[in-house]
């Protein structure tokens, strides 16, 4: 749909969203929609913003200024810019409210399911208050709590996946000891099952909840980060990575895994590796970088970014943050 060419002339830094016959990148506070029949401009940042990222772009990573999905529907698409998530539909902007309450959804964190959106509320929470996960119906922008982690029982949320499969959700939290959980829900939120819990092993933001056995990749602080498969008894590891995986996707050509480079305790050196796993089973290095100079705390992690991956997708667009002496690079994963 799009060739190389065009995405470097275009200046894009980030692809947000894949399918078949879609592609959504960003650049600067803006969305650009590629379908078949053309391309749509999306003005997401306030013209302000805009300004500023054109001329100052450590700004995004500093002040947290980025998408951190992007997910169309039929009439529109949902969007988290910064803190915030909207509703665009029909060239009109709906804030959706929380009732004061302050957090992220975590990169594709989020599932569209049935035309409706499921995400956890992603925050530092100190304080260990409860925990809500949210059913968004973005025609009616009818806005649902579907269930409440109740105080003292997590941090956050990582990541809501839904599995086609299995017809049921997957949530992953956070952080240490029995907070580092795999639940399973049913469609209605009504029954669950914990799958595991308990220390870093059971840690993650990214599982194919697809497959069969679960794969899944730790997100480790203090102990080794692995691939891991899960066969609903126990785990085998596949292979250790230098760092906790954030992001990952399926394609035609297999998974991949985003090792994240964040300073934590568990890693050996300073490595960003993007990671193939074949069909078969065989693990491939595809892209690997180092952590550029600027702070992990004050403008972000090394990390290669995976879009939103909707559907039998031939190759993968990866942008690429925080990694020294490639700024923000599209590379097209084949």
């Amino acid at each position: 749909m799009v060739s190389d060419k065009m995405v470097k002339d275009a200046g894009y830094t980030c692809c947000e969203y894949q399918a078949v016959n879609e592609l959504i990148f960003s650049k600067r506070g803006v969305l650009y929609r590629h379908k078949r029949k053309g391309i749509e401009k999306i003005n997401v940042a306030s013209f302000f913003e805009r300004l500023l990222l054109r001329f100052f772009p450590l700004i995004a990573r500093l002040l947290r200024w980025q998408f951190y999905n992007v997910v169309p529907f039929e009439d529109g698409i949902v969007v988290c810019w910064k803190k915030d998530l909207l509703i665009y539909k029909k060239g009109c902007w709906h804030k959706v409210d929380f009732g004061g309450r302050s957090f992220r959804i975590f990169r594709n964190g989020i599932s569209r399911v049935d035309g409706c959106f499921y995400f956890g509320e992603y925050f530092d929470n100190s304080e260990r208050g409860e925990v809500l996960l949210y059913k968004l119906n973005p025609h009616t922008e009818k806005l649902q709590v579907v269930y409440r982690f109740p105080e003292k029982s997590i941090r956050h949320v990582h990541s809501v996946r839904y599995s086609n499969f299995k017809k049921a959700f997957y949530v992953l939290t956070g952080d240490h000891g029995l907070e580092a959980k795999i639940i399973v829900f049913d469609n209605g939120f009504k029954a669950s099952k914990t799958l595991m819990e308990g220390d870093e092993s059971c840690r993650a933001i990214y599982a194919d909840v697809e497959s069969e056995p679960l794969i899944y990749a730790t997100d480790a602080q203090f102990e080794d980060n692995y691939i891991i498969s899960f066969d609903g008894e126990q785990g085998k590891k596949l292979i250790q990575t230098d760092g906790p995986v954030f992001y990952g996707c399926n394609f035609r050509g297999g998974r991949l895994f985003s090792v994240v480079y964040e300073g934590a305790p568990s890693q050996k050196g300073k490595k960003i590796t993007l990671i193939k796993m074949s069909s078969a089973g065989n693990f491939e290095v595809l892209l690997q970088g180092q952590k550029d100079i600027f702070s992990t705390r004050f403008f972000q992690f090394g990390q290669y970014l995976l879009p939103y991956v909707d559907g039998d997708i031939e190759s993968v667009w990866v942008s690429s943050m925080g990694i020294k002496g490639f700024g923000s690079v599209l590379n097209e994963i084949t």
